[in-house]
């Protein structure tokens, strides 16, 4: 038994022997060492390419390889305030002189300091409405539009529209007690116009108070009394 097992002991110490010569060989023929593999490594820029907070480097052997890894900004709006353009075209192209704009300051969340400005024509973000017909608009102020020589009554208040009541001066709305007087005259009838006084030419019936004024003017007690009864028949008898 002892002479086997040395035998076998000896077999496969002397496989080994040709194992190892093998690998020797595989080196030899162009396997690389340990020693000579090259270690990647990510490393951070000093300096973030523009427009972001950070980037980083894939190397090979200290040796960069490939595209960078940009991390883009945080942005943030540190404060924001509303400015008039008194030069055309600035702080941003596209104001007039007078133009309202908001200033935006934009930071990062790298603390760094650095801050930008984005500015917004505020004449971008509102719709401009014209005066039409009926309507008037003065500054910021939208009206109704009324013809004073034809508003007919009409007038425009806090409370709205209102229209008046005619008048015998001046035009208007009818009241209800207008319509229920007009809706008692018949229909062909006219207005009977009854003079004060008497006159010459008006063709107008006088009030029986003002035929008795100028009767009385003309007649008095004492006349009758000294008209005599000879006086009536010779009146008579001159017709």
């Amino acid at each position: 038994m002892s002479t086997n097992a040395e035998t076998i002991k000896k077999q496969r110490l002397n496989d080994l022997k040709v194992y190892d010569g093998y690998l020797k060989k595989q080196l030899e023929a162009g396997y690389a060492k340990k020693d000579d593999v090259k270690e990647y490594s990510i490393v951070k820029k000093q300096t973030a390419n523009s427009g972001y907070i950070a980037s980083y480097q894939l190397t090979k052997g200290g040796t960069a390889v490939g595209v960078d890894i940009d991390i883009p900004k945080d942005y943030f709006v540190k404060s924001a305030s509303v400015g008039e353009c008194s030069v055309e075209n600035q702080p941003t192209t596209g104001l007039a002189v007078g133009d309202k704009y908001i200033d935006l300051v934009i930071n990062t969340s790298d603390g760094g300091g650095t801050a930008s400005h984005v500015y917004i024509a505020v004449k971008d973000m509102i719709t401009a409405y014209t005066a039409g017909n009926g309507i008037e608009i003065t500054g910021s102020s939208i009206a109704v539009k009324i013809n004073s020589a034809k508003a007919n009554g009409l007038s425009a208040g806090t409370a709205g529209l209102e229209l008046a009541a005619a008048t015998e001066s001046s035009p208007g709305a009818m009241t209800a007690e207008m319509a229920k007087k007009l809706g008692g005259i018949e229909d062909g009838a006219n207005r009977t116009t009854v003079d004060e006084s008497l006159s010459l030419d008006s063709e107008n019936p006088v009030q029986n108070k003002a035929v008795k004024t100028e009767l009385d003017k003309k007649l008095t007690a004492n006349d009758f009394e000294e008209i005599t009864e000879a006086d009536i028949i010779a009146a008579f008898a001159e017709v």
